[in-house]
């Protein structure tokens, strides 16, 4: 189980930064300094979420 759900978070985590990237280069995502932080937050957000479940 340990090993699957370490698979499962990695998949997770990567998955997630391609999705942060692509909405990064996204023209009509407001000013990166704006975006930088909410990125920060969801992803602290995510990680607790799985943590929990």
């Amino acid at each position: 189980d340990t090993l699957k759900n370490a698979g499962y978070e990695v998949g997770e985590k990567a998955l997630r930064d391609i999705i942060r990237e692509a909405e990064s280069k996204k023209p009509s995502r407001r000013s990166s300094s704006k975006t930088a932080p909410k990125k920060t937050d969801s992803g602290r957000k995510d990680d607790i979420d799985m943590n929990n479940n």
